[in-house]
């Protein structure tokens, strides 16, 4: 397979030119931007787009060295000047913010909270994805370490450098390799992020962004997307550089107008991102939910009582009931955990309204998954139950298919309700971080 290092473009940066060569930056002015940001930008990205745009931005949370930070600079400036090399059918501007003012912990930062101030970035400045970048260590769930976590849902990424920096595997290093290394794995992971974010698939080839690190030496060999990848880049980026609903004429002002005019342009980027986010999969990882809902279903399938209620309620009540619960159920849940993004200007923007939907989809679906695992295990336990103690509980002789169902929706409506109680008290950065984390890389 080809690899995009082939192009004359060098990844590498030039030993005649050193990342601390890079201009200083520029402060905000105190009436553009809120206090302790920094904004880094070059003429060029300054001037109007000639082809189709997509915007990276970078947000730099909290306070790092000036190693740390110029790596970061010089990582941006590669990444910007890469990709417009290999895909040069875009315009591609990469503002680079710092935000010293940002609460973030010096020893181990939660991901899914980088990702909501950079995913609060992105919306108030309309740029297409937003990578976060801390200094402090990543909390990872289901590894022992992470370097960087995207979240495709919310179009943003978290990346810490301390695991990346050379000086953390060893107690000496020159303070110019250390930069030139650190700046090498920042671009490398950086990459393989925004492969995550357009939907690539991990690569086996150790020269590609997209090959999985196990160790942060892997990302020394990285040197550029394959030729199969930037073709399927060069097709994702198609509809992201596509401009949005806000911003073309005609746009419709009301809030219910204009969100049913986003779901029509972009109903298929909603379900794309549901379908990231694997809804079925999210009840398993949310114990209180998952324990509380199972538990419930248990001890109501062992009362008399509930029997004898259930076989007796009308099946087409029972269904109805039951969706009923879902959408009430996915609205307690959301609006509990606070999933919804902030509101960082009155007007709604079309990527607001993308990521909305898309997470009260992926919390109904999750819902929908875990009644119907409730309904299964129901009416696998009403077949084994002896028909004596079913015939004695309910005074009827033989129960048919549909009071089977019934008893077992009924039981599957009082299940999710419990269950949505447990999930409300699950930790908000914990739900998040499984909710809207696709992988920890």
């Amino acid at each position: 397979m080809a690899n995009s290092n082939e192009h004359p473009f060098d990844p590498n940066p030039s030993p005649n030119r050193t990342p601390t060569e890079l201009p200083p930056p520029a402060q905000a002015s105190s009436g553009d931007q809120p206090s302790g940001e920094f904004v880094w930008d070059s003429p060029r990205e300054r001037r109007p787009p000639r082809r189709p745009l997509v915007e990276i931005g970078w947000v730099v949370m909290g306070q790092l060295d000036k190693i740390d930070e110029a790596a970061i600079r010089a990582a941006r400036e590669r990444s910007r000047e890469y990709l417009r090399h290999v895909l040069p059918q875009f315009s591609w501007r990469m503002p680079l913010i710092f935000r010293s003012d940002a609460t973030t912990p010096m020893i181990q930062a939660e991901p899914i909270n980088l990702i909501d101030q950079a995913v609060a970035e992105r919306q108030s400045k309309g740029w297409d994805f937003s990578i976060a970048f801390t200094a402090a260590d990543l909390r990872a769930l289901r590894k022992s370490y992470t370097f960087g976590t995207p979240s495709q849902g919310l179009d943003a990424a978290a990346i810490s450098t301390a695991r990346l920096d050379p000086a953390a595997q060893r107690s000496v290093v020159n303070k110019s390799e250390r930069e030139a290394i650190l700046t090498q794995r920042i671009w490398a992971l950086f990459c393989h992020l925004v492969g995550d974010l357009i939907g690539l698939p991990h690569s086996d080839d150790t020269t590609s962004p997209m090959h999985t690190p196990n160790l942060a030496e892997d990302l020394d060999a990285v040197q550029g997307y394959t030729a199969d990848e930037l073709q399927q880049l060069g097709e994702q980026l198609t509809d992201v550089a596509d401009l949005r609903v806000e911003e073309t004429r005609g746009s419709p002002r009301g809030r219910w107008r204009f969100t049913l005019r986003v779901i029509a342009r972009s109903g298929w980027e909603i379900w794309a991102a549901v379908w990231r986010n694997q809804p079925w999969t999210l009840v398993w990882h949310l114990s209180k939910f998952t324990a509380a809902a199972l538990s419930t279903m248990l001890i109501l399938l062992m009362t008399a009582e509930v029997w004898d209620v259930g076989v007796r309620l009308p099946l087409i009540g029972v269904v109805l009931a039951l969706g009923l619960v879902l959408v009430i159920t996915t609205a307690f849940v959301v609006t509990r955990q606070r999933l919804l993004t902030r509101r960082t200007r009155e007007r709604l923007t079309e990527q607001v309204v993308v990521t909305d939907l898309a997470i009260v989809l992926t919390v109904l679906g999750a819902m929908l998954s875990m009644a119907l695992t409730l309904i299964l295990l129901s009416l696998g336990i009403i077949w084994v139950m002896p028909e004596v103690l079913a015939a004695r509980w309910t005074a009827i002789t033989v129960l048919d298919w549909h009071q089977n169902l019934a008893l077992a929706g009924t039981v599957t409506i009082v299940g999710l309700i419990i269950g949505a109680l447990g999930a409300s008290i699950e930790e908000q950065t914990t739900f998040r971080h499984v909710a809207f984390i696709d992988e920890e890389t």
